[in-house]
């Protein structure tokens, strides 16, 4: 997986994060960018294409407290083993919810 472009360090971005009570993202809404449009942008897309997100089941009152989430996302970088290491990939992408 490549960084975007101009990509440098680990930023972070702070997503508010709206459920429905199946899982479904109801809105993400940049709460805190990293500075780095591309990247804010490939998160908000991820945090979508991550729905259904687990929710409690059949809780109602519980669920309420997992309606709305503030989560905050940091790009890390990580270096392959040589083995696994296309010639033309020198790290890979993974997203940590701090």
């Amino acid at each position: 997986t490549f960084a975007p472009e101009g990509m440098t360090g680990n930023p972070r971005a702070e997503f508010k994060i709206v459920l429905l009570p199946t899982g479904e993202v109801l809105s993400a809404k940049l709460l805190e960018s990293s500075g780095n449009l591309a990247y804010d942008e490939s998160v908000e897309r991820s945090i979508y294409k991550s729905a259904p997100l687990p929710v409690p089941p059949n809780n109602p009152e519980l669920f309420r407290e997992f309606r709305e989430l503030r989560l905050p996302f940091t790009y890390v970088w990580r270096d392959l083993p040589e083995g696994d290491r296309d010639a033309s990939e020198l790290s890979i992408l993974s997203w940590k919810i701090s």
